[in-house]
């Protein structure tokens, strides 16, 4: 007989220890596999009989209570029993802890046994040593707990092996129980821990596993202490949020079971998708895919599969009529017809629209532009052309293209002049450039400084210009997109003024959701958008391959647990692939991940068969070494390459059939390397390896976040007051303006910075009192100035690379490795002042991580005003960087050697911030005294994430979290902190302009400051995560990977602010050494690991 749903922690009628009889698998399962309703009964259950000891573990059981460990099922305070400071457990929670004991001490030395556990099978034994009977429900909410700890998925009865390993690792903390069992059909519930214990020959089985059995212990009592604390902090009743929590694991019988234990064959998942096709073929990429579960390396990585389906090209006429020319294509790649949507760009560009070209990686957009240029060539030999690009290789790229198809044609070939311009083009070379060249590659910079400020110079090559094409729009965010965004407006205004009307723009970008507002946005006027495909690709499939789990359950604040390293992990399934000849490119997010990544493929056993054929590729390379790269890569040579973003824009590096992401890099990022991979019809792979940290798990847990995502949109705002005030002065310098008319600067207020910056003239035009003001105008906060690394292992020395100034400090110091293509050098000697550090090769077997603190002090407060009950002030602030040290990580196994103290000067700038400093009496009620001085800072740096998500809808801003450099191009950030974290700082919400060029960005927050506050509230509540996730508190930006997060006292810490207590006349402290964090010491910061910046393009 079922029994009834009764919430949990709602008392039922007590009874005695189950009888055989009532432990039978028909009270959760009847007869044909359907799932009785069932309850957690109250824990008025008389106490539960003495645990059985294991064989030699008699002490360690005795001395058990005392040391809170609750081992071995005993009925001591140990197993069900808050820690000291936590809010007071609920009888429900009190008897899942005794339910889990006794299910984690029956289960592992059954397990260690060999035996596979189902529900069935282990119920009666946990049901004698709890003193309660388990309930479904006690499993539901067992794996809601703590689902680093468990796995749990329905499998065939007698079969306890078929699913033993049916979520690997963290696919059950989002949905666990949906691998559900199909109507009619008997099944049990497979259960099985997560960790794995690793045998020492010097200890005895018994006591390992008396040692694993107490940390899983441990660790669950953490995971029911966080619980409690949520909800004693949002005031909600424990047992009815854990009733509602695991009512949403409920199976739904309509559903089939999936089997996760062995993933799902690519090669099965997609034969019936096109009928027409022929058979896979045993050595393709889905083939080879499929049989890296026999691999010796594989333990149940894959956690999620997706597979998109293939797509047939779709032609269409040329929208032109000119034989020789298409005859000139057909020689050129045997082009017959366009794709249509080539076919559409070209016929709106031929109509005289703007277009901007929104469609997939390698669908052919170079052709739009390509073909229109050359046919306006055909027509007048005047005729200009300008092709913006963000980044030199691309440049160079495309003049390889321009050339190929010039040279197809042969009545343009001997005519038609081709250059690229930038700051590497000789002087000599320049003026030749300007007159003779029809098409010319530059990037934004040179318009900036050099072209317009010299307009006079390039009036006939402006009076001629009619296309402007600018690839790769996406990167045209944020400020460098503000930046510009006033830039086009310039240009626009010049060709107007030697009265070219009719020059269009062609926008091209693969990685955008907001193209035609973004290009409206970005040029001033109104665009089409081309956005239907009509290029082939073939399937396409996306893999989860989490990191297992390693035999540490020791609880961190973020509630994770130790992974094996994505970096071993990805090196690993890219010496399997590239193996087999699949052509790989493995994307690292940092330089440093790169160059680490390349040393352990490289000193893997087996790899010296194809070492020449791998390379890794990324900035700070010699352009010469990068384009070698680039065309092995393009030409078959290689088989892989580890590289940064650096190879993300639309370089052609050919038909790559695998791409693996190391660590997340954000959807559209992700998007943008998967798309590297399958051109044209092959099939392709994109690996995703996730990092531990908890914005990567949170992906790996819920993949359809990233395979049902649309495309990120990009944001900017050329309306920020610092940026119309520069611009406008270098716009006054190119030309003086005329208020009255200026229709490229319609909508914008002009009449402050004029007066502000300008000088008018008798004619009532307004001039630039400065010389070449562009040059004081940088569009990049990147700074120009580099270290030469110089390898001195045989004089006089060689240099490797250059390292960017502000990149210097966190990898250049003595003592230190310098990883340079894989190869260790050990740093002996760094002069800042001649800007050269000499390093030596080394054979090494460990590397370096610096230490460092980034403080944000606030220098005087300029202007303040109230928001809710606290005071919020703006002022400029001091930013005071200091690496003090680095650790000595030995590759193979992660682990720290040694700490080596640095004794370096601080680096400081000055910026402008918006803070506010939270009063003593507002931490002390949040309640985080008992977790450690530590916690109290966990709301806080929760809501500050929280803020930075909040503003773009408060505050006309570039995206904190755009794609771009952490350190040099975000527009905004806060002060960060880590799990591990010791300096005591003041307890202070900060948001400062990172920028080195200021944009006011934070002055339009505190202007805004109560509306960003209640924005970012509103956020995180109507957010549906449980502890945190990147709409809300997960910041991709953040120094110290998210490590220290409390989402539901941030909520709290808002509505204090908003609403709370402490008011504007409140006690504020200088430091958190009050409170919870009273008597903590100012001490140097611990961080296992140094923030590194993302690759600058």
């Amino acid at each position: 007989m079922e029994q009834q749903a009764v919430p949990i922690g709602k008392k039922k009628r007590a009874r005695a220890a189950p009888s055989a009889r009532d432990t039978g698998p028909h009270n959760e399962l009847d007869g044909h596999g359907n799932i009785g309703s069932s309850t957690i009964a109250s824990a008025t259950a008389p106490p539960p009989p003495p645990a059985k000891r294991a064989r030699g573990a008699s002490k360690s059981v005795k001395k058990a209570p005392r040391k809170r460990s609750g081992t071995a099922g005993s009925s001591s305070t140990g197993a069900d029993a808050p820690s000291a400071g936590a809010p007071t457990w609920p009888a429900s929670l009190n008897e899942l802890a005794r339910v889990f004991a006794a299910l984690n001490t029956t289960g592992s030395f059954l397990a260690a046994r060999g035996v596979a556990l189902t529900f069935t099978k282990i119920k009666k034994a946990v049901d004698q040593n709890a003193g309660v009977a388990m309930t479904l429900d006690h499993a539901r909410a067992i794996l809601h707990l703590a689902p680093d700890l468990v796995d749990m998925a329905w499998t065939a009865p007698d079969d306890g092996n078929t699913n033993q390993h049916a979520y690997a690792d963290d696919v059950a903390a989002h949905n666990p129980l949906r691998s559900l069992r199909p109507a009619n059909a008997p099944l049990d519930l497979a259960i099985s821990f997560k960790d794995t214990l690793r045998l020492n020959a010097a200890t005895s089985q018994a006591k390992q596993l008396l040692k694993l059995v107490e940390a899983r212990n441990k660790a669950f009592r953490a995971a029911i202490d966080r619980f409690a604390q949520n909800c004693a902090v949002a005031n909600l009743d424990p047992e009815t949020a854990l009733t509602r929590a695991i009512t949403s694991l409920l199976p739904d019988d309509s559903r089939k079971v999936q089997d996760q234990a062995s993933p799902p064959s690519l090669v099965s998942l997609t034969a019936g998708a096109n009928p027409d096709a022929d058979a896979t073929p045993p050595n393709s990429v889905f083939a080879i895919w499929d049989e890296i579960t026999t691999q010796p390396f594989y333990k149940h990585q894959i956690t999620a599969t997706n597979v998109s389906p293939a797509r047939a090209a779709h032609s269409a006429p040329w929208p032109f009529d000119s034989p020789r020319f298409q005859q000139a294509l057909v020689n050129f790649k045997g082009i017959r017809q366009p794709y249509s949507h080539q076919a559409a760009a070209i016929s709106s560009i031929l109509a005289g629209e703007h277009i901007i070209i929104s469609t997939s990686t390698s669908s052919g957009k170079s052709l739009v532009y390509h073909v229109p240029i050359l046919l306006a060539l055909e027509h007048d030999r005047n005729a200009r052309f300008l092709y913006v690009c963000p980044t030199k290789a691309l440049a160079q790229d495309q003049l390889r293209a321009f050339r190929a198809m010039i040279q197809s044609c042969p009545h343009l070939a001997d005519w038609v002049q081709i250059a690229t311009y930038d700051g590497d083009t000789p002087a000599a070379d320049r003026a030749a450039i300007r007159e003779r060249a029809h098409i010319l590659l530059t990037n934004p910079d040179m318009l900036h400084i050099t072209i317009m400020p010299n307009a006079h110079e390039w009036n006939q090559f402006l009076m001629h210009l009619k296309y402007v094409v600018v690839d790769e729009v996406h990167a045209y965010h944020g400020v460098f997109g503000s930046h510009c965004a006033w830039i086009f407006r310039r240009l626009r205004r010049l060709t107007d003024y030697y009265q070219n009307l009719r020059v269009q723009f062609i926008a091209c970008s693969a990685t955008i959701g907001n193209a035609e507002e973004h290009a409206r946005d970005l040029f001033g006027t109104d665009f089409t958008h081309i956005s239907e495909d009509g290029s082939p690709h073939g399937q396409r499939a996306t893999v989860i391959w989490n990191p297992p789990a390693l035999n540490s359950l020791e609880p961190r604040t973020n509630g994770l647990v130790a992974r094996a390293s994505s970096l071993e992990e990805a090196a690993a399934v890219f010496q399997y692939l590239t193996t087999r000849n699949v052509k790989t490119v493995a994307f690292a997010k940092y330089r440093a991940a790169c160059e680490l990544l390349f040393k352990h493929i490289t000193g893997r056993p087996g790899m010296t068969v194809i070492l020449d054929r791998v390379r890794s590729y990324r900035g700070g390379y010699h352009p010469e070494e990068r384009r070698r790269t680039e065309q092995a890569l393009a030409s078959g040579e290689l088989v892989g390459v580890v590289a940064t973003n650096a190879l993300e824009l639309g370089i052609d590096i050919g038909g790559i059939d695998a791409v693996i992401h190391v660590g997340f890099p954000g959807i559209a990022a992700m998007k943008q390397q998967a798309g590297r991979a399958g051109r044209r019809t092959r099939d392709s792979l994109s690996i995703l390896v996730p990092d531990a940290n908890p914005l990567d798990q949170f992906y790996a847990r819920n993949p359809e976040r990233i395979w049902d995502a649309p495309l990120p949109a990009v944001a900017m705002d050329p309306r920020l007051p610092a940026l119309v005030e520069a611009h406008l002065v270098c716009a006054a310098f190119e030309l003086p303006i005329d208020p009255d008319n200026e229709p490229v600067l319609a909508g914008f207020d002009l009449q402050e910075p004029m007066e502000k910056r300008l000088t008018q003239g008798d004619n009532q035009r307004w001039e630039a009192r400065e010389m070449f003001p562009s040059h004081r105008v940088p569009i990049r906060t990147i700074p120009s100035d580099s270290y030469a690394v110089v390898d001195v292992t045989r004089p006089p020395g060689v240099i490797l690379e250059y390292v960017e100034g502000f990149r210097a400090p966190f990898t250049l110091y003595n003592g230190g490795i310098f990883l340079h293509q894989g190869k260790s050098y050990s740093i002996t000697n760094v002069s800042p002042e001649k800007m050269v550090a000499n390093v030596c090769f080394t054979s090494a077997t460990w590397y370096t991580s610096c230490q460092d603190i980034t403080n944000v002090d606030p220098i005087r407060t300029a202007t303040s005003r109230p928001v809710g009950r606290v005071v919020s002030a703006f002022g400029p602030v001091e930013l005071t960087t200091m690496v003090y040290g680095y650790h000595k990580i030995d590759l193979a196994t992660r682990s720290i050697l040694d700490t080596v103290e640095l004794k370096s000067p601080p680096m400081s700038r000055t910026s402008s911030a918006w803070w506010i400093d939270i009063p003593t009496d507002l931490v002390r009620a949040l309640g985080c005294a008992a977790a450690g001085a530590n916690a109290a800072y966990a709301p806080l740096h929760s809501l500050n994430h929280a803020i930075l998500h909040a503003l773009p809808s408060v505050v006309s801003t570039s995206a904190p979290t755009d794609e771009s450099n952490v350190v040099a191009l975000a527009p905004v950030a806060c002060e960060c902190r880590g799990i591990d974290s010791t300096r005591a700082r003041p307890f202070r919400l900060t948001v400062f302009d990172r920028a080195a060029t200021a944009v006011g960005t934070a002055r339009r927050a505190w202007e805004r400051g109560e509306g960003v506050v209640r924005a970012a509230r509103e956020l995180m509540a109507e957010c549906p995560c449980d502890v945190g996730c990147p709409e809300c508190i997960f910041w991709k930006s953040c120094t110290h990977r998210n490590e220290l997060h409390d989402k539901a006292r941030a909520i709290h810490l808002a509505d204090l602010l908003l609403d709370g207590t402490g008011g504007v006349d409140g006690e504020h402290e200088d430091e958190v050494g009050v409170g919870p964090c009273e008597g903590h010491k100012d001490v140097e910061e611990k961080s296992a690991a140094a923030p590194f910046t993302e690759e600058g393009q």
